[in-house]
């Protein structure tokens, strides 16, 4: 497979870059990251060799919009307009690789990238210019319309299986589902999880099921078809309600109810078997998660630190993975009650009350109220694409060179680089390294370690 049907015929453009040979893809990627080293800094710092993903059927998570009618429901996306709008074809990257001036230059000159003089350290001489990323026009005369994706490549087989049952559910049962122009109809949309290993139909593996409602008022209709979907699916182990009743653009409501025994589910992560629960933060693709927990792992264990915070915490991956290797205790602030609950069922779980305290609270609120009294040897922070706070950044730089370590994990690398541009009074950044997170977009995944200067 080296395309995609859903995008060739206009029907999705998530993946911005799918048309586009992977190697190239990763190479674009490196040469956006090191126009940002060249923007940003004065030096070079080590860049470790790119973690690659598999470019096919890597996503453990799907997020379907349902549309339609109870007798031919539609699962799939709602088609936006050209590449102008909010989220996509808009970021540096993207104006880059659509620029004319772009496409007619060479990869290794600094009016395209930027790429400058780079470390024997760094990925790989790059003198030959890779394909190019291709782009198409998307329109839709309605911009409510929803076009079905059952097959997505890049969602795991089994998550492909479940929509496609979910399809039949929906008409057996009369589940109507949400008109988006009309705001009527109950059934907006659905989110379903996969553990790393579903497709091997292994009978540990678990899923989750979640069905965005508009109220209440279908969910005995839900309860009556979860036997057939739970025979069908042995591995779903947790359905629930969520209910949004609000008509906007945000997927996801406050209220979950669960329509089944079981809370929570497993994953597999590296030699973890992690719990979590719907509406937890958790990686969407798994296999390059453990790679990155497990890089920020190596530079710990290199540290040798006593103490240890680990900021935006999630359930506890980052923790869970460094624990062993901090002489004292790692404290981890995540404001998720829901993340803060699994990642203490983890911490029990691998014996690690002692090494680790989990603290429900806003990064933010926790650093006004530790900062004075403490501060860490090390820090780990992994904040949303947003970034860092002026708030976060002012709290960290007001210990100076207290924190010894940063380790900054990112999913935008230009905010990434805003915030280490004012860390850079007092740090230096020692490696970079990008992880594949999300193959056929312009997103990546940047882990940053940054050293106290006079360290």
């Amino acid at each position: 497979m080296n395309s995609c049907n859903y995008y060739s015929n206009y029907t999705c453009h998530s993946c911005s870059t799918i048309e586009t040979d992977y190697s190239s893809q990763i190479e674009l990627k490196e040469h956006h990251l090191d126009s940002l080293i060249d923007a940003n800094l004065k030096y070079t710092p080590t860049l470790y060799t790119t973690v690659h993903s598999r470019p096919w059927h890597f996503r453990n998570k799907a997020k379907m919009i349902v549309a339609g009618n109870s007798r031919k429901p539609i699962i799939g996306i709602v088609r936006q307009e050209d590449t102008g709008h909010k989220g996509r074809g808009n970021s540096p990257l993207d104006r880059a690789m659509q620029s004319r001036r772009y496409h007619q230059q060479q990869f290794s000159s600094q009016a395209a990238f930027g790429s400058g003089p780079l470390s024997g350290n760094s990925y790989r001489a790059r003198n030959d210019q890779p394909e190019l990323f291709h782009h198409k026009k998307f329109t839709s005369s309605d911009p409510f319309q929803v076009h079905e994706i059952l097959s997505c490549p890049l969602h795991t087989q089994v998550l492909n299986r479940v929509i496609k049952s979910l399809k039949y559910i929906i008409s057996k049962y009369q589940i109507h589902p949400y008109n988006i122009a009309k705001r009527s109809g109950e059934l907006k949309a659905l989110i379903i999880f996969a553990s790393e290993f579903s497709d091997n139909n292994n009978s540990e593996d678990e899923m989750y099921l979640r069905f965005v409602l508009r109220s209440k008022n279908e969910i005995d209709k839900i309860k009556s078809a979860m036997p057939e979907i739970m025979e069908k699916f042995p591995s779903i182990k947790v359905i629930t309600a969520n209910i949004q009743p609000v008509a906007h653009a945000v997927l996801e409501g406050d209220e979950e109810i669960y329509l089944t025994e079981e809370k929570f589910i497993k994953d597999k992560m590296g030699d973890f078997l992690l719990t979590i629960t719907p509406g937890t933060f958790y990686q969407t693709n798994p296999r390059v998660a453990h790679r990155l927990y497990e890089a920020a792992q190596k530079i710990v264990y290199s540290i040798d630190p006593d103490t240890l915070w680990d900021m935006y915490c999630g359930v506890g991956a980052f923790s869970l993975y460094c624990a062993n290797d901090v002489r004292k205790k790692i404290v981890a602030v995540e404001a998720s009650a829901k993340s803060i609950e699994c990642a203490k069922i983890n911490q029990t779980a691998y014996n690690l009350t002692s090494k680790i305290d989990f603290i429900r609270s806003n990064a933010e609120d926790f650093l006004r109220d530790r900062m004075e009294q403490q501060s860490p040897d090390v820090m780990i922070v992994n904040p949303p694409r947003k970034g860092l706070s002026s708030d976060m950044l002012s709290m960290i730089l007001s210990k100076k060179y207290k924190i010894r370590d940063i380790i900054y994990s990112s999913c935008n690398a230009e905010t990434l680089f805003r915030d280490i541009r004012d860390l850079e009074q007092f740090y230096r950044v020692k490696s970079l390294q990008i992880f594949d997170m999300f193959p056929h977009t312009h997103h990546y995944e940047t882990l940053a370690y940054l050293v106290a200067k006079h360290a």
